[in-house]
């Protein structure tokens, strides 16, 4: 992974800023993956008409939502293609939008799990984009001052997560690549079993060969849809625990590379 340029005279501590960013801020990203996760569910499949009544609620939802994020500074931490996926009008939500967005869930999920506020779902796993929102007080009193009193997890902790969701993120990305190198990686030599996994994380599961388990099978045997679906899951997770421990402060900024 390359290292980021170092910013504003900011010294790099093994490639990382030396602190995560602030708390509000945490909160406020948590917010907009939120917002962003809400925006996709609600935008009516390519082409079929809403009936009035659904597409007046759909629209007054949306208007709270970024009356929300704004009424409470966080729309700050938007970028100009989050700002314009929030403010496209139902039904116009363009399909790049829809993609890049898809996975905001995941972004939430392990920002919650960051601040205590949820369990990370499995590596298997969908984060439930609505229980995550509500875990974190999205829409509502709580949420407005999640920043103040919330407690983010000790730099351990979240280094653990990094190692454990890129070794997934990994194993995913190399059973992808052509057939020839497809088997010549495992993951039977990580040792899940003797990981130190933080509070709050579920230990990844190994099939009987030793190698990942995927939906409950083993990874050789998974689906390209089932490969897909873990692919986007574990990138969109990779890139907020990277954001977390600081490898840019800015959140489209953050390099994957593996």
């Amino acid at each position: 992974m390359k290292p980021p340029a170092r910013r504003s005279g900011q010294p790099l501590q093994f490639g990382f800023l030396p602190s995560p960013p602030p708390l509000p801020r945490i909160v406020a990203r948590a917010m907009a993956c939120c917002a962003l996760a809400q925006r996709v569910e609600v935008e009516p499949p390519a082409g079929e008409p809403l009936d009035a009544p659904t597409l007046q609620g759909t629209d007054e939802l949306l208007q709270l939502s970024r009356d929300w994020l704004a009424g409470h500074a966080m729309d700050a931490e938007l970028s100009t293609a989050e700002r314009a996926a929030l403010a496209a009008a139902t039904g116009t939500l363009d399909a790049a939008a829809r993609e890049r967005f898809a996975d905001a869930g995941e972004g939430a999920a392990v920002i919650a799990w960051a601040l205590r506020c949820a369990d990370l779902p499995s590596f298997d796993a969908d984060a439930d984009a609505a229980a995550i929102a509500a875990s974190l007080g999205w829409l509502a009193e709580a949420g407005t001052t999640l920043g103040s009193r919330a407690r983010l997890r000790s730099r351990d902790e979240l280094g653990a997560a990094l190692d454990a969701i890129g070794a997934v993120h990994w194993r995913l990305r190399a059973r992808t690549a052509p057939a020839a190198d497809a088997g010549t990686v495992s993951m039977a030599r990580w040792q899940p079993d003797r990981f130190a996994w933080p509070e709050g994380m579920t230990p990844l599961a190994l099939a009987s060969d030793g190698d990942l388990a995927l939906d409950g099978g083993p990874i050789a045997a998974a689906s390209p849809q089932q490969l897909l679906a873990g692919l986007r899951r574990l990138r969109a997770r990779h890139r907020a625990i990277l954001w977390l421990l600081g490898q840019q402060r800015d959140w489209d900024a953050i390099e994957l590379s593996l």
